[in-house]
């Protein structure tokens, strides 16, 4: 609760750093969430899952590494972004729904 007081008066003190900050955190939290679900879908393709989990598992990886390393930049395209993580973890998730008995 502090920390949300401490970021609401920081965002209304210093609205430019807010349109800048506030997008670059966002592709920051996205790529680590692209890592972890790509993590997973490793993990799940090593128990069975079959290769097309694996495979979107690394390209989630691979993507959520590059949000992250870039974040910046990603800020800027973030719609295209979250679109494109949406559609990976879509394909993985209709990939394991087809492969579990």
């Amino acid at each position: 609760g502090l920390l949300g007081i401490i970021a609401g008066i920081l965002v209304i003190q210093h609205p430019l750093w807010s349109t800048v900050l506030i997008p670059t955190t966002l592709a920051i939290t996205i790529g680590v969430l692209g890592i972890i679900v790509g993590l997973i879908d490793v993990v799940q393709a090593f128990k069975g899952a079959g290769w097309g989990t694996g495979i979107l598992g690394l390209l989630s990886i691979i993507l959520g590494i590059i949000i992250f390393l870039n974040p910046t930049i990603a800020a800027f395209a973030s719609a295209f972004l979250i679109g494109l993580i949406a559609i990976i973890g879509g394909l993985a998730a209709i990939v394991t729904a087809l492969r579990r008995p």
